[in-house]
């Protein structure tokens, strides 16, 4: 049977203290990166699809840097995007996910899905 409650977890990514959600026990990994809006954080956008994927993956999505959702709202993003790609690497390092599929959720350019 496959485990499809959401975990909340904490980790240290590099030098950030990262909060993220998971769900799911087997399967390759799946990372979602929640949008930069006000209140964005990965189990905000992402709640509701998560228990869906866990049914064939290994589900992950982290509160990115930047002040959002319950990682370092202190830590500072001085390089905009560069700074939240730069934390995804070092999350993935930490928990040794070698590759993923990670998707975003909606912007104006579209949705992306791609492969780390």
């Amino acid at each position: 049977m496959t485990d499809t409650v959401l975990r909340s977890r904490n980790v240290m990514a590099g030098r950030i203290r990262t909060h993220y959600t998971e769900c799911g026990n087997n399967g390759a990994a799946v990372v979602l990166c929640h949008g930069g809006g006000p209140g964005s954080s990965g189990e905000a956008g992402f709640a509701q699809l998560m228990p869906t994927l866990a049914t064939k993956f290994q589900v992950y999505a982290l509160d990115s840097v930047g002040g959002f959702g319950e990682t370092d709202p202190y830590y500072p993003a001085s390089e905009g995007v560069q700074s939240r790609v730069d934390h995804l690497e070092a999350f993935m390092d930490t928990l040794c996910i070698e590759k993923a599929v990670w998707a975003e959720t909606p912007r104006a350019h579209g949705s992306r899905r791609n492969t780390l």
